[in-house]
């Protein structure tokens, strides 16, 4: 009888061909989503071609009892993408188990809110006053409306330095088009340079992990600031872009910073190789006074 890999063996196969081109959130995620699999199989590996589709189905309406609907097809995406791995490489065939499912309900996930007038300014006197680190990550946060996993995925060799401009180039993101370079403001990009300068161009700029800070943030926003779910890091993001909308920064090049999908037409959508970063500076400090700071 010939040797099948088992999903634990896949996943391993996949993060070694992807450790380079997927971010650090990407990697801990997929390993997190074949680790609950198994958890709720209650087995320690199982093989891939082994999974029935049932297993996937019954897992599914289990999840969906906790977790919003896209909170589950985020599982179920990270499982069929080891599996499409895997059937490239002809280490399973076949149909596979993660496709053609329904998914119950809509949509739960509320939209993140702005955190208000006196919440911004309590995080603005209290939150990592004492910590270099955690701090420039909250205002790279609030200053370049990047996702948490984006400024912690961020190297040295992403800070971008052209005259007198200091920017940060996005790699790697949620979507396509999320890789983009976003530039900052005088006194961030100082510190930024600073913290470069003293690192190797492949170190990570921050050197804390995605999940830590995430876990470090959502626990000083319950305790001091809100209980509301709608709001945490990501709000910042929305403050960014709602910043970049009153200050009547043109559509596209709000997009370009902000890493949202742009240029649908053929024109810039397949020809054009998009700003330079002297139009993304001008177009940036065109909203940074309505940022709340």
């Amino acid at each position: 009888m010939l040797y099948r890999i088992t999903l634990s063996e896949a996943l391993s196969l996949w993060v070694q061909q992807h450790h380079q081109s997927k971010t650090k959130d990407t990697i801990s995620k997929i390993k997190r989503a074949t680790s609950d699999f198994l958890n709720y199989l209650n087995l320690i590996d199982i093989q891939l071609a082994d999974i029935s589709k049932r297993q996937v189905h019954d897992y599914i309406n289990q999840m969906q009892k906790t977790y919003a609907k896209t909170t589950v097809q985020g599982h179920i995406s990270r499982l069929r993408s080891i599996w499409n791995y895997c059937d490239r490489i002809g280490e399973v065939s076949g149909e596979s188990p993660f496709d053609g499912h329904v998914y119950a309900g809509g949509n739960s996930t509320q939209k993140k809110q702005p955190f208000s007038l006196s919440e911004m300014a309590w995080i603005k006197s209290n939150v990592a006053t004492d910590d270099p680190i955690k701090r420039l990550l909250v205002e790279l946060g609030v200053f370049t409306g990047c996702r948490i996993s984006e400024l912690c995925s961020l190297r040295c060799k992403n800070v971008i330095v052209d005259g007198d401009i200091t920017a940060i180039f996005i790699e790697q993101g949620k979507t396509d088009a999320a890789t983009r370079t976003i530039p900052l403001t005088n006194q961030l990009g100082n510190r930024v340079r600073n913290l470069a300068e003293h690192k190797v161009d492949e170190a990570f700029l921050l050197d804390v992990e995605t999940k830590d800070m995430s876990r470090w943030f959502s626990r000083i926003k319950t305790e001091h600031i809100s209980t509301d779910s709608t709001k945490c890091f990501h709000s910042f993001r929305v403050m960014f872009s709602t910043a970049m909308q009153q200050a009547g920064v043109d559509e596209l090049k709000a997009a370009a910073i902000l890493g949202h999908k742009r240029g649908n037409t053929m024109t810039y959508g397949y020809y054009s190789r998009g700003y330079d970063l002297q139009q993304l500076k001008e177009a940036y400090d065109q909203c940074v006074e309505r940022i709340i700071w």
